[in-house]
């Protein structure tokens, strides 16, 4: 599996790389790398990823996957007040914290330790009994007629014209 895509972070020399084909399963990763407290999100069904910071108000919170999606695009939760945050729009759309704008961290998409020879590969053992490496959505990434599966709110694409 050498040549599968991760999902990375680095603060200074310690980095870490997330699979995708464990984060298709999962979802979320919650870490600490340094001094920084950090949530990986990882959407299989658009394939994107956001490095959240997970301290809030000066209390560091653990994210989970709350089920719900906007625009096909993964919405965690907030396990200190349960509010559910878009990953699409970087802020929290409901619960106490509604309104509150996503600190986020740079992640590189990257194959396996490409920039960082010694990076932390997260580990397979995660607990859970998953067929990893097999896509948990079946067809989603390929199937043409998938489109009608999710309903995909269209909002007015405005043109800018450098004057």
């Amino acid at each position: 599996m050498s040549c599968n895509l991760v999902i990375g972070f680095a603060q200074g020399d310690d980095a870490r790389a997330y699979p995708h084909f464990i984060l298709d399963w999962h979802e979320i990763v919650n870490d600490r790398v340094g001094d920084i407290h950090i949530a990986v999100t990882y959407c299989p069904l658009t394939g994107t990823g956001i490095g959240w910071e997970r301290e809030i108000n000066g209390s560091v919170t653990t994210f989970g996957v709350s089920g719900l999606l906007f625009n096909s695009n993964l919405i965690p939760y907030d396990r200190n007040t349960d509010s559910n945050w878009s990953q699409i729009r970087l802020d929290c759309v409901n619960g106490d914290l509604i309104g509150t704008e996503a600190e986020t961290h740079v992640l590189v998409e990257t194959t396996w330790k490409t920039m960082y020879p010694k990076t932390l590969v997260m580990s397979m053992n995660t607990g859970y009994n998953r067929s990893y490496g097999n896509y948990p959505y079946g067809n989603y990434r390929t199937a043409r007629e998938i489109h009608g599966m999710f309903s995909v709110k269209h909002s007015q694409v405005l043109a800018w014209v450098p004057s």
